[in-house]
């Protein structure tokens, strides 16, 4: 079972947490994270990563397009869990 919580929310309240000694506690700046990658050398990346997998160039150009409208028109939510 996994439970999502803000860097807030566990911040102003760890007493009452208790986690089984075989769990993890991730903690992932998605906001930093995202903001840095490089989106247009990342496409360029999987673009050739595909060529030279043999796909034909009307296909990788297609997939292109769709990645390059997912990341112009992306806009992120997130939502924080009810207590």
């Amino acid at each position: 079972m996994a439970l999502w919580l803000s860097t807030l929310q566990l911040a102003e309240n760890p007493h009452g947490m208790r986690f089984p000694p075989t769990k993890k506690i991730i903690l992932i700046d998605a906001n930093s994270m995202f903001t840095h990658i490089p989106v247009l050398k990342t496409i360029d990346i999987i673009y050739e990563h595909l060529i030279k997998s043999g796909l034909s160039y009307d296909y990788v150009d297609e997939f292109e397009k769709l990645i390059l409208v997912c990341v112009q028109h992306n806009v992120g939510r997130y939502s924080v869990l009810p207590t």
